[in-house]
């Protein structure tokens, strides 16, 4: 063990003196890395602002997180991953990662989701129709944070949502969850009140709200959960609670 920490320092002082010495160390490249999984929500239509969630495996410590590209024709959408790849010390080691691809809208189709690196088909993404000219068919929370959390001596795995509303006038009327095998899609859904329901309050201010919904039959395993908000970007949440 002795040995093994002396190795350790002794790595560590030489990495030290060549970086006083003025030896830069080699630029990072960039380079492809292939993806495993998609995590694709459902109900997206053609006013949506369209995200899908991808997820990989880097082989050691030396690679971050790089951009993302993606490329949509002919009912298909090509998604790159790209990192930095270090020259220096790497641990061997599997790190994972997760990417929110940002598609805006798109047309009404079904799409092919596709790695652009290995050419792997990771899922299809369905846009329908818009049924109102409307971005959205409700006016959603402005959700800051989502996770689902298992309460000690609780009812079972809860969903957790906060944020701050931008009037006082505004309230949850209802929470609608979804589920489906490896998604759960959840609406925040607002009402706005009269004003002269509200409290008219001095000084300016942006209430806070908290919502606290038992979830039942969650999917097993990980799970994406997708939260639509007001500005039109999704709260993405990768989970995993077991078999609940």
């Amino acid at each position: 063990m002795r040995n093994v920490s002396m190795l350790f320092l002794a790595v560590f002082f030489a990495v030290t003196a060549r970086a006083h010495d003025g030896v830069e160390s080699p630029a990072p490249e960039t380079v492809s890395v292939p993806l495993t999984k998609a995590y694709i929500p459902v109900g997206f239509d053609d006013n949506d602002h369209v995200q899908v969630v991808v997820t990989g495996i880097f082989p050691d410590s030396c690679y971050k997180l790089g951009p993302v590209t993606a490329k949509v024709n002919a009912g298909a959408v090509e998604i790159t991953q790209h990192a930095y790849r270090d020259n220096g010390l790497c641990l061997d080691l599997i790190v994972p990662f997760k990417q929110v691809v940002e598609l805006d809208r798109m047309r009404a189709a079904t799409y092919q989701i596709k790695d652009g690196t290995s050419g792997k088909v990771l899922g299809d993404l369905p846009v329908e129709v818009a049924k109102a000219p409307s971005a959205d068919d409700f006016i959603y929370a402005p959700v800051e944070e989502a996770m689902i959390l298992e309460e000690r001596g609780g009812k079972g795995p809860t969903l957790y949502l906060t944020g701050n509303f931008p009037s006082k006038r505004m309230k949850i009327k209802e929470v609608r969850v979804q589920k489906y095998n490896e998604v759960v899609v959840v609406q925040p859904i607002v009402e706005v009140v009269k004003a002269n329901e509200v409290e008219e309050s001095p000084t300016p201010t942006r209430p806070r709200f908290e919502v606290k919904q038992v979830l039942k039959d969650l999917p097993k395993g990980n799970f994406l959960l997708h939260v639509r908000s007001m500005n039109g970007k999704a709260v993405n949440q990768l989970e995993d609670l077991g078999s609940h």
